[in-house]
């Protein structure tokens, strides 16, 4: 301690004659005497509680994080490298300031995330092309299939079930790379949603070929008549739950909310982001002979449109582990195959992630 205390006492004089012999400005040095180099902090012109880098001069060799983390090694070696800088001929007609920077400001922060979902799918109008139905619904009514059920033990027990916890439920996969406040977010919602079940909606078009304008119930809800009505709509089945995802990537912000290293950071990061509409699908419609059977229509994996999302997430990170929660606004723009045809329409939803990442250790910046 009294070592450190001299050597700071001789750069604050060393400062301070060269200032006078070369009539100029008094060399200042900034620096938090606690962390740094402990001792008195009047025996250092100017000292005050922000300290770091040495701007302009050569990279010094000592860790400042494991010194501003209390390291007396290496504390020792970083003051004694201060006092053999400061002595150098080369640098007498410097000015020296020594500034603090948040020790994160210029690290990169890559982060793997996973977190499981729930989202609810708005109304849209959709537009249909096909033999049996061709025209538009209004405020086609879609529901989200969530698989929970695959958390249950005795689901869990069944033979191949063992980790389909992780797919069907839907969830959410993250990459962040961050630097500072800017944060570069990709991610990888596994979406799953389908129809909703007997619905009643507004429909203008023409269902086996017969014009139907006004409310019809998509498919009948078997009431022990067998007999068809060619003027009642059977779709069965439309269902976008197989491999379906939305791969997105964006930009955010991220704020400081409250924390520290050793408490565990709260940050706030609102973000736009953009990306494509991918998976299979499933149609279904009452085969017209056969009351109970159904002619099914699969889809091919494909990219069926684009989306748009702006969201915020809250997160708490100790360490290299951090928890969250993620909402954000999605707006898809979706062709995809229907029965035999086509079908179009703007797909809204809004999920609502809660998860954990791990952050990759990279270097700290000596």
């Amino acid at each position: 301690m009294n070592k450190q205390i001299l050597k700071l006492g001789f750069l604050a004089t060393f400062f301070s004659f060269s200032a006078m012999a070369q009539d100029k400005e008094p060399y200042t040095l900034y620096v938090d005497l606690k962390q740094f180099c402990p001792g008195p902090q009047e025996q250092v012109q100017g000292a005050s509680e922000d300290c770091l880098v040495l701007s302009p001069v050569e990279r010094l060799s000592f860790d400042m994080a494991k010194v501003m983390d209390q390291d007396e090694q290496e504390r020792k070696k970083a003051c004694e490298q201060w006092g053999s800088l400061f002595q150098d001929p080369k640098y007498k007609n410097k000015t020296f300031t020594v500034e603090m920077e948040d020790e994160d400001k210029d690290k990169w922060h890559i982060k793997f995330s996973f977190g499981y979902s729930r989202a609810k799918y708005f109304n849209s109008d959709v537009q249909v092309e096909s033999s049996k139905v061709n025209g538009t619904f209004t405020d086609f009514q879609w529901k989200e299939r969530h698989s929970f059920e695959y958390f249950k033990l005795e689901e869990i027990k069944k033979p191949g079930n063992t980790f389909r916890f992780l797919d069907e439920p839907t969830s959410t996969f993250g990459l962040t790379i961050d630097k500072g406040h800017h944060v570069i977010m990709v991610s990888v919602f596994h979406l799953k949603y389908l129809k909703q079940k007997y619905q009643s909606t507004q429909f203008d078009g023409t269902i086996n070929g017969q014009q139907v304008n006004g409310v019809v119930t998509e498919d009948k809800a078997f009431d022990g008549n067998y007999n068809l009505d060619p003027s009642q709509m059977y779709l069965r089945r439309f269902e976008n739950t197989y491999w379906n995802i939305n791969p997105q990537v964006g930009y955010g912000y991220k704020i400081d909310v409250a924390g520290n290293k050793k408490t565990g950071k709260l940050t706030y990061t609102p973000y736009a982001q953009v990306g494509f509409m991918a998976g299979t699908g499933f149609t279904a419609y009452k085969n017209d002979q056969d009351f109970w059977a159904t002619d099914g229509y699969d889809q091919k994996l494909q990219i069926k449109g684009v989306s748009a999302s702006a969201g915020q997430r809250l997160d708490y990170k100790k360490g290299i582990v951090s928890v969250f929660v993620d909402q954000k606004f999605t707006a898809a723009k979706i062709d995809q195959p229907f029965l035999d045809g086509r079908a179009k329409y703007n797909l809204y939803f809004a999920p609502v992630t809660f998860g954990v990442g791990i952050e990759i250790p990279t270097k700290k910046k000596k």
